[in-house]
């Protein structure tokens, strides 16, 4: 099908699982647009929010963030992923989620009755594509059905990158075959020193990942502790919010302050 992986053919169930491990290169937030499910037909499955949870849920979790200017909470919530209203820079359209390296954000479909799933549309976060999940895995009833990466999303409408990208899960869903995504990897060792991929660049280049492979390498390394000295506490996670402001009082003392655009 020429994508990251060979799913298995035509998977059938209940439940569907996103599993994602990695952004495109923030180190703080991991969000969607929105996807949709499709049949054995090739038609969409209606969706419901009800029928779709997040964890973490979304940045309203964050104890001092996720509020906007207005004192409201932020409104990227993850029934906002089935609205579909995909092909958008909109964030009221949009889900975001606070990420921690190494930490998976999962997102849950519970189907009414089981079905047979011959494709997933994705659309990545577009906002700030930086916060787009990189690497994704999707179990159907427990049974991984796909393991690879998505594309980084386009800016705007002029900007290069793309918004929908199509998992296949069955040889049928081959119209969608200019949709798909791979890496075509080439390389599987990734050298990075500061900051820079010395090696293993075939890898990631092109779309992001390049970001994503760096800060994970960050992470790695922020994770182990000078020799003799034990490593206290994190970085402070940037406020953000759909207005690209934060309400006074909801950051604590030595946060950062969000880029405007989110």
């Amino acid at each position: 099908l020429g994508q990251d992986s060979d799913p298995p053919k035509l998977p059938v169930g209940l439940s569907i699982t996103l599993t994602m491990l990695a952004t495109l290169g923030d180190p703080h937030y991991i969000g969607l647009n929105g996807f949709q499910l499709y049949d054995h037909t090739g038609a969409a499955i209606p969706l419901r929010p009800d029928q779709v949870t997040a964890v973490p849920a979304n940045i309203n979790d964050i104890e001092w963030g996720g509020i906007d200017a207005d004192g409201s909470p932020d409104s990227r919530t993850a029934d906002k992923l089935v609205d579909g209203e995909n092909d958008t820079w909109d964030p009221e359209h949009m889900w975001l989620a606070p990420f921690t390296a190494g930490e998976a954000a999962k997102v849950f479909i519970l189907l009414d009755t089981p079905a047979a799933i011959s494709m997933i549309k994705i659309w990545n976060y577009s906002r700030t594509p930086s916060r787009g999940a990189a690497e994704v895995h999707v179990t159907v009833d427990g049974a991984l059905a796909y393991g690879g990466y998505l594309a980084r999303a386009s800016e705007g409408p002029n900007e290069p990158g793309v918004l929908g990208q199509a998992i296949l899960l069955s040889g049928s869903a081959r119209g969608e075959k200019s949709k798909v995504y791979t890496t075509s990897v080439e390389q599987h060792c990734i050298v990075i020193d500061e900051r820079k991929v010395l090696e293993g660049a075939a890898l990631v280049q092109g779309e992001g990942l390049v970001g994503a492979a760096i800060s994970r390498a960050e992470a790695e390394a922020a994770a182990r502790p000078p020799q003799g000295m034990a490593r206290a506490g994190g970085a402070a996670r940037p406020t953000t919010s759909v207005v690209g402001k934060s309400s006074a009082g909801q950051r604590p003392s030595g946060a950062l302050l969000a880029p405007q655009r989110r």
